[in-house]
């Protein structure tokens, strides 16, 4: 397991190795995903934002248009029933 690691199988999953560039962050899509498990699985999603880079006079901001603003109708449900993806665009700013 590398130094440091805090998730299972470390030695899989290591973004070192390959190197990760950001320089690739707009020719994939971002999203997050729901791995429904238990009894009540689903996701009521208000807002969402992830940051890469968030340290660095680079970083890289993404989320979704849908979700920006607060208000009635500005939530996303992820479920197993009705959809376990949504898309993040990016907002650089």
């Amino acid at each position: 397991m590398p130094a440091g690691a805090n998730v299972s199988n470390a030695q899989y999953v290591d973004p070192r190795f390959p190197q990760l560039d950001t320089d690739d962050l707009d020719r994939y899509p971002a999203y997050i995903r729901l791995q429904p498990e238990g009894t009540e699985p689903a996701w009521c999603l208000e807002r969402v934002q992830v940051t890469v880079n968030p340290e660095s006079q680079f970083k890289h901001r993404f989320e979704n248009p849908r979700l920006i603003d607060e208000g009635e109708g500005k939530r996303i449900w992820l479920d197993a029933s009705y959809g376990t993806t949504l898309h993040l665009k990016r907002f650089d700013g």
